[in-house]
């Protein structure tokens, strides 16, 4: 049975001020979990609804069944319309409060590469919102990048998109969104971006090989990138066996230095430290990763300690995103004994910046202004140490 529950949504809605359960135009359409495919199709097409979501015994929503579910697990799986839709519906069902804001209902969609959320107040659904609706109560918005990021069909389609782009993070920030949650969504927008010219670069060499994975590192990694802001990206492959491996170094080569081409003329600038995946020190198979991270960790000299203030920060933007939780679990694993190391072994660099800054000085508030900022960066790079060897994820 039908349950109706509607609201008129207003032509434009403002990210920081309007709450989602103000986007609940259509009527909210539920079915029991045991309810045939058939009639729940047959509701959605009286309805003219997109969605149906499914309750469970205790009346809570424990799955949805969206148009698409129809066509790709029913339809073309060949299923009988007698099949129950507890069988064939979307699980876990991704939520959000009715008073939750515009944003947030945005960003979830963005990070889950979800269409639909359902709404829901103390527990029980109100109704669904689809991204037609955010679309439409916000053009020129995130989804509207998304959707025109996903549908470009070649690398020109996604230069000509960074105005677009550009102008899109610029509207958010006049309506007021914080600079935290623009960041986010910035993220979120470039992750994607990467994603699609891997998609497209992967359409013109062929399939990959073997699984790798591509990694946002430093800022990229912890998503506080700006509008104007350089790459910083490595990938790591599953390691091959050695009738592929040259096959497969070549493979990645050629396609990681395609893929920082293409963002350079999508508007993100080589990183002036050579720290992306088209320099092959950092397009190598997990076993090689792993001897970096070994390394850098047992003997934290200069240049390991600069790399792990990039390479530790790392996180899975494209492809099979295991790889990138083996590099985290073999970090983490080997993180608590040599932490006391790091610290001792920055502290001759550390009275080396003060000896130099002393020497060039004449003045003691000089020195100390000076020597402080020396201090904070240096407890700055080594916090996050400190938290991966606890365990810490930031």
């Amino acid at each position: 049975m039908a349950s109706h529950v509607s609201a008129p949504a207003p032509p434009l809605l403002e990210p920081t001020t309007s709450r989602v359960g103000d986007l609940l135009g259509r009527p909210l359409l539920t079915c029991p979990a045991g309810s045939s495919v058939e009639d729940a199709a047959r509701l959605m097409g009286e309805q003219n609804s997109e969605a149906i979501v499914v309750l469970g015994s205790s009346g809570q929503p424990s799955g949805i069944i969206t148009d698409s579910d129809l066509r790709r697990r029913v339809l073309a799986a060949g299923l009988p319309g007698s099949t129950r839709v507890e069988q064939v519906m979307s699980t876990p069902l991704v939520t959000i409060e009715s008073d939750a804001l515009f944003f947030e209902a945005v960003h979830e969609m963005l990070r889950r590469q979800l269409h639909h959320l359902v709404v829901v107040e103390a527990g029980h659904p109100r109704g669904v919102i689809a991204d037609g609706d955010l679309l439409a109560a916000r053009a020129q918005g995130p989804l509207f990048m998304a959707r025109q990021i996903d549908r470009a069909g070649s690398i020109q389609r996604l230069v000509d998109l960074g105005p677009v782009r550009q102008q899109g993070m610029r509207l958010l920030f006049r309506a007021g969104v914080s600079a935290y949650n623009l960041a986010r969504i910035m993220a979120e927008m470039n992750d994607r971006l990467v994603r699609r010219v891997l998609a497209l670069l992967e359409s013109e060499l062929g399939p990959p090989p073997i699984p790798y994975c591509w990694l946002g590192l430093g800022s990229e990694g912890r998503r506080e990138q700006a509008l104007k802001t350089d790459q910083d990206n490595a990938l790591v492959y599953k390691d091959p066996p050695a009738e592929l491996a040259d096959g497969a170094t070549r493979y990645f080569a050629d396609l990681a230095a395609r893929t920082v081409d293409a963002l350079v003329h999508c508007g993100f600038p080589r990183c002036h430290g050579e720290i992306m995946a088209s320099n092959p020190r950092w397009c190598q198979p997990l076993a090689v990763w792993r001897k970096h991270f070994m390394r850098w960790v047992k003997r934290p000299e200069p240049e390991a300690l600069y790399n792990a203030a990039i390479f530790f920060d790392l996180r899975p933007v494209a492809g099979d995103s295991a790889l990138a939780h083996e590099l985290w679990s073999d970090l983490l694993s080997s993180a608590c004994a040599p932490c006391g190391n790091w610290v001792r072994s920055t502290r001759p660099m550390r009275m080396t910046c003060w000896q130099r800054t002393s020497s060039s000085s004449g003045c003691g508030s000089a020195i100390t202004s000076t020597c402080s900022s020396r201090a904070s960066r240096w407890t700055t790079s080594l916090c996050p140490i400190s938290c991966r060897a606890w365990t810490v994820r930031p």
